[in-house]
């Protein structure tokens, strides 16, 4: 099905200073929440945030996921969660491989509500052992936020809350809309750490192809670059093509660019 990778970059430590913020302190506008989502840019960041949108609202535990297409190797689920420490432990090492709510996440995009004592019959019979934690651990409701990209398998956000969390029917449907537009900029952010990552991960430069694309960037020549290094004019042409194939550029401006952006050179 998947391979899992957790995405918790920020200590409880982290957490509760973030919490503890001023900004924390008042109830944020629509428009403050998506000022404060564009602007994210770590794992940490939407951490903060999401523990943000967590307390606002009244919900206990957050919890976030996404899983790329693959063609040729199985999809890593990245997951983060964060409110019940027990719960959220419990949740990665058992239920997530079990959560009957993954599967539909990925066929629909309108939001997910589930309170347990409307939905715990179909919850015993599709997982007994997400029935159980369920009960043990007093949740007793969830959203669930359904979010698609052209990349993506499967991915979502979701807010759950507790029995003594004094959550009712109307905070949650207050809730719901609200949620589900501020969820669609934490996706973006999500998707922008991950793919950031990936990039300067997987793009590896040569010594030699470092070398040539140094020299690019202080404004030498092909010719002048194969006097400096004493080969061939050729060789660098065809070393400037393959640092164009790994970089995904097609100019030489733009190479030097992303391999400074990216810290290549």
């Amino acid at each position: 099905m998947f391979r899992f990778s957790p995405l918790n970059a920020c200590t409880r430590q982290e957490c509760r200073i973030a919490e503890a913020h001023p900004d924390n302190r008042k109830r944020y506008s629509i428009s403050d929440y998506i000022e404060r989502a564009i602007s994210i840019e770590t794992v940490a960041d939407l951490h903060a945030f999401a523990n943000k949108i967590k307390l606002d609202f009244g919900y206990s535990i957050f919890g976030g996921a996404i899983a790329f297409n693959c063609m040729d190797e199985l999809p890593t689920l990245h997951y983060m969660c964060d409110g019940n420490t027990e719960w959220v432990k419990y949740y990665r090492k058992n239920l997530i491989a079990v959560d009957p709510i993954v599967p539909q996440i990925s066929s629909q995009v309108t939001p997910i509500i589930w309170k347990m004592s409307k939905y715990m019959p179909t919850l015993v019979k599709a997982s007994p052992l997400m029935a159980r934690a369920v009960n043990d651990f007093n949740i007793d409701g969830f959203v669930a936020i359904p979010l698609h990209g052209k990349d993506t398998a499967v991915s979502a956000i979701r807010f759950a809350y507790t029995k003594d969390s004094n959550l009712e029917n109307q905070d949650i449907e207050y809730s719901l809309p609200i949620l589900a537009m501020i969820s669609t900029y934490m996706y973006e952010a999500l998707v922008r750490i991950l793919q950031k990552g990936e990039e300067q991960k997987t793009v590896r430069l040569s010594k030699r192809e470092i070398e040539i694309l140094s020299w690019v960037a202080n404004g030498k020549s092909s010719w002048a670059i194969s006097q400096i290094l004493k080969i061939s004019e050729n060789t660098v042409l065809t070393h400037l093509k393959r640092i164009h194939i790994k970089l995904g550029v097609n100019t030489r401006q733009h190479a030097v660019a992303k391999a400074i952006s990216s810290r290549l050179i």
